[in-house]
């Protein structure tokens, strides 16, 4: 396991970059926080939510922005923190990307 670990940093590098998505109903706040302290660029994606309750529209059904981003791995823990920050309630999901190109990736020097 670790030596092929070792091989996949040699060969791909240190950086794995995570997906990151967040769902919020304070998202333009969230927008701004991930937009200036993180200094990341954001993709907007227009979604539905359907809730059941007190908080539901009277159809159960209402748009919301949908935020996603990449990020290094070890800027994961940062997002999960600026986002908290702003809505504690916020529901946040991370995957990884093994394949990502063009857009605003670049590499960054590890210890910025």
């Amino acid at each position: 396991m670790s030596a092929g670990k070792i091989i996949d940093y040699i060969v791909e590098g240190v950086e794995e970059y995570t997906g990151v998505t967040i769902i919020s109903e304070k998202n333009v706040k969230v927008k701004r926080v991930l937009m200036t302290k993180l200094g990341r660029g954001i993709t907007i994606y227009k979604g539905k939510r359907s809730m059941i309750g007190k908080h539901a529209d009277p159809e159960g059904v209402s748009d919301m922005d949908i935020i996603f981003t990449i990020v290094t791995k070890l800027e994961t823990g940062k997002v999960k923190k600026l986002v908290n920050e702003v809505d504690e309630n916020a529901f946040i999901y991370y995957f990884p990307i093994s394949n990502a190109k063009g857009g605003v990736l670049k590499r960054r020097p590890l210890y910025t």
